[in-house]
């Protein structure tokens, strides 16, 4: 009897000291699962915030980041991640698929999960420059000479906005007797390139920055000269071009004379 007595005190201990090692068990795998979502949750917003969007995937996040974007999430060394889920030691994290995704912890004695939701971190816009309208840029177009045997078709361009970039063509109808004389502008010496070529009818005179300095705000004369041998030259065919660039904008104006 006392031998019986015995063996059931030692089956009742026994029984006592497993429950209480499977609720340590489960409570340290829950507070393991707990660290681990915290740290999901801190990659997620590290992730957002350097690409401006949410992971899909754990992968996402356990992968070495080739462009130096994104905290990696550190997970235990006898963790198994797929897609979806991270399982170690008893217990799971889950990641949803929603837009930002929550994490869920799992363990083994668990009767019911909680999502953790994620929330990003706060994120400023880039401040973006916008040009003013036609980049600040106005065309006068005017003409000279006695289209005889001399004339001038002259530009007048004005701009508010410093210009980084910029091409001017004129084009001069080659009607009888017209051929090209010479061209100037009142730019500093060195900024603009100019040039002409005869094809098809036309004179085309070309301007175009070529310096790095940007053309400062200002009001600038642009001259296509052409020759005559006496009859009159009709400038109503003659058109010109203005393209600027300012601020990452560029804009092209065109008219005739």
């Amino acid at each position: 009897m006392e031998i019986l007595i015995a063996i059931v005190l030692v089956g009742i201990l026994s029984a006592v000291v497993v429950v209480g090692i499977g609720r340590m068990t489960d409570t340290a795998s829950a507070s393991s699962c707990a660290t681990s979502a915290d740290a999901a949750r801190t990659a997620v917003n590290s992730y957002f915030v350097d690409r401006g969007t949410y992971p899909k995937v754990f992968a996402d996040l356990t992968a070495p980041a080739t462009d130096g974007a994104g905290a990696p999430l550190t997970l235990p060394n006898n963790a198994k991640v797929t897609d979806s889920l991270v399982t170690a030691g008893g217990w799971t994290l889950a990641m949803s698929s929603t837009t930002p995704p929550t994490f869920t912890c799992g363990t083994a004695g668990a009767t019911s999960t909680t999502a953790a939701p994620t929330t990003a971190a706060p994120t400023t816009a880039a401040p973006t420059t916008v040009a003013p309208a036609n980049n600040g840029v106005s065309v006068a177009a005017s003409t000279g000479g006695d289209k005889m045997f001399y004339g001038e078709d002259i530009l007048s361009m004005t701009n508010s906005s410093a210009v980084s970039a910029m091409t001017i063509t004129i084009t001069v109808a080659q009607t009888t007797g017209v051929t090209a004389h010479g061209q100037y502008t009142d730019f500093w010496g060195g900024v603009v390139t100019s040039s002409n070529a005869t094809s098809g009818g036309k004179i085309r005179y070309t301007f175009t920055v070529t310096s790095n300095q940007p053309i400062v705000p200002g009001t600038w004369k642009i001259v296509a000269q052409y020759d005559g041998t006496g009859t009159a030259h009709a400038t109503a065919g003659d058109t010109w071009s203005v393209t600027t660039t300012s601020k990452n904008t560029t804009v092209t104006l065109t008219g005739s004379f």
